[in-house]
């Protein structure tokens, strides 16, 4: 299993929030979007760990996704909806998950007698503000289940945890009053609450560097996030996503890697 997140921007208690009720009552318009992060850990059968592992990739200019559960069905799925989903910008929602739900329907019936899970995680926004998430599950039939705030996917204790460290963090952004109401920027502090999860272990199936990215308005690309580190007469930066260079996928040969992107 891996932890996903995925997070409509802005969700639901930033929304709550004095400073972002008060944006709304000027009429001031906030930068909707949608951020996708993952871990980089695979648990192989024998409890072998590997980390690393790219779980996050974008489709196409405007759409990521994500998936959790097993890796080969995962990493077909993201190539089926490669091909089906690409280039697609005109698609309406509903279009959209229908085409997703056929292609995760197709690839898990050559895995579903294996066992198993297959959950995936699908973003998109549009050049005219519009955004979404939409979350896919082999439980039902692949059935498309819109998101409008949150969603976690993975084992509980990491759930908790993550969702512990983003309140501590998000009070702490909020408290400083010198803050940033675009999308880009939050999904640096989405992304920090998920490597803490994996950098204090809070379950053994969920760690590695992790990988993040964000689409809105109409383009989707990826967060490259690091952390300075005082070395005696100078700072050192020490990288927590995935780098693509070293990132791997279960296919070697596969050329697909986590979105590019350069924030710091």
């Amino acid at each position: 299993m891996t932890l996903v997140v995925g997070a409509v921007f802005p969700w639901e208690t930033l929304r709550r929030h004095q400073v972002f009720m008060l944006v709304a009552e000027l009429g001031f318009e906030i930068q909707r979007g949608v951020i996708l992060a993952a871990d980089s850990r695979w648990t192989r059968p024998s409890g072998a760990r590997q980390d690393d592992a790219v779980k996050m990739f974008q489709l196409d200019a405007n759409k990521l996704a994500a998936y959790a559960g097993s890796v080969a069905a995962g990493e077909d799925a993201i190539q089926e909806l490669s091909v089906r989903l690409r280039a697609r910008t005109d698609l309406t929602a509903d279009e959209m998950n229908s085409l997703t739900r056929q292609s995760l329907q197709t690839v898990w019936a050559r895995y579903a007698v294996l066992g198993g899970q297959l959950h995936l995680l699908l973003a998109a926004s549009a050049r005219e503000g519009g955004c979404w998430l939409t979350r896919f599950s082999d439980d039902d039939g692949f059935c498309a289940h819109p998101v409008a705030d949150m969603e976690l996917v993975g084992p509980e204790p990491a759930k908790d945890h993550f969702r512990r460290m983003l309140g501590e963090i998000v009070e702490h952004e909020l408290a400083s009053r010198n803050y940033s109401l675009l999308p880009v920027s939050w999904a640096n502090i989405v992304a920090m609450a998920l490597y803490d999860t994996c950098e204090k272990q809070a379950d053994a199936l969920v760690g590695g560097k992790i990988m993040c990215g964000v689409t809105s308005a109409g383009e989707a690309k990826g967060q490259a996030l690091y952390r300075l580190r005082p070395e005696r007469m100078d700072l050192g930066a020490q990288q927590l996503t995935v780098d693509p260079q070293q990132a791997h996928t279960l296919r070697k040969w596969w050329k697909y890697r986590p979105p590019a992107g350069d924030s710091r």
